[in-house]
């Protein structure tokens, strides 16, 4: 598959994306974000509870945010679109292999802890540029819907390590419940 292709100049290391697998870890209690590269390697970037809580919320707030149909006047409508929307990009995952790490690939250069994520607005949705304290690891491109399947990734994941946390909105919890489909799967393909 092609990799993603971006606003951003030929130099910039998103355009190198093809796709990536999220799991949770509990030998690490942890979220492990595979990265598969056009090029055939894999960076593993592990993502803390303490950084996906911050994280998840600033991305659910913001598709809360972007909703056309938001409303003081109609909290319900808005739910409503956010649900659907949700429940849209979620059945539209493909079942796919998994990314994995072959064993010679598995030294410590390949992997980073993320202490930081900056979100950047583009104008075909959002880009994450995750750093460790060496520096960037990788930049995710991410379309709405792309981001709506790894938040609803992330939530599985969430429950997966028995991570309990208020912030998810109820059109998520519901999404989940309406769907029956589980996100195990946990992958996601940048189109």
């Amino acid at each position: 598959m092609a990799p993603t292709t971006t606003e951003a100049s030929q130099g910039s290391p998103e355009l190198s994306v093809r796709r990536f697998t999220t799991k949770f870890v509990p030998d690490e209690d942890r979220i492990q974000v595979l990265i598969e590269l056009s090029s055939g390697e894999v960076k593993v970037a592990w993502l803390t509870r303490r950084l996906l809580n911050r994280l998840a919320k600033a991305l659910l707030e913001r598709l809360e945010s972007s909703q056309a149909i938001v409303s003081v006047d109609a909290p319900r409508a808005a739910v409503a679109a956010q649900r659907f929307s949700q429940a849209d990009a979620v059945s539209r995952i493909k079942p796919q292999t998994a990314v994995t790490l072959s064993t010679e690939v598995e030294d410590a250069h390949t992997q980073a802890l993320v202490t930081r994520v900056d979100v950047h607005t583009r104008t075909k949705g959002i880009l994450l540029v995750m750093y460790s304290d060496e520096g960037l690891v990788q930049a995710l491109p991410l379309t709405e819907q792309d981001l709506r399947q790894w938040l609803g990734v992330i939530h599985d994941q969430y429950k997966a390590g028995g991570w309990q946390e208020r912030f998810w909105p109820s059109w998520m919890r519901q999404t989940d419940q309406a769907s029956g489909v589980s996100l195990r799967a946990n992958r996601v393909r940048l189109s």
